[in-house]
């Protein structure tokens, strides 16, 4: 093969590959987790919630996470929670385009702000997706410049 075909070829595969987004597993909390000590109405705030993204909850287990619905959550009512999870370590994937809420069902930890409210779009594409998206292209041109780099290297 000469260096020119090589060259065009590289070049087809750097227009032609797709863009893969990644999902983002979202550390409820950060590094303070499920506790008593986060604001999560702050935390969520920064974050950019969309379908195939994770909540990964972690917590110590004497505390538990209860999804509900909009008026429990308001209300910190978790008489009829949706789902009950226990464990300390609990990971939910985020399939749906929908608003998600989420309480700490011990007696008066939501009311001390124990609860998560979460809005999830449908695709990547907000300004954090177009972030994302912005460096998946450099991400995957540098690494074809750098495959280029390496066949140029060894053909001399």
């Amino acid at each position: 093969m000469t260096t020119a075909t090589i060259i065009l070829l590289i070049l087809v595969l750097a227009v032609t590959t797709p863009l893969v987004y990644g999902s983002v597993q979202h550390i409820v909390g950060g590094n303070a987790g499920w506790s008593t000590v986060v604001n999560y109405s702050v935390w969520s705030a920064g974050q950019n919630f969309t379908v195939n993204d994770s909540l990964v909850f972690n917590y110590d287990t004497k505390y538990s996470v209860d999804q509900v619905n909009e008026t429990e959550y308001n209300t910190c009512n978790s008489t009829h929670p949706l789902k009950t999870y226990t464990g300390g370590n609990t990971v939910i994937t985020l399939s749906d385009p929908r608003e998600l809420y989420f309480i700490c069902p011990t007696p008066g930890l939501c009311a001390r702000g124990m609860k998560l409210a979460v809005k999830v779009d449908q695709s990547n594409i907000t300004s954090s997706g177009t972030a994302r998206s912005l460096i998946a292209t450099a991400d995957l041109k540098l690494g074809f410049l750098l495959v280029l780099v390496t066949i140029l290297s060894f053909m001399d």
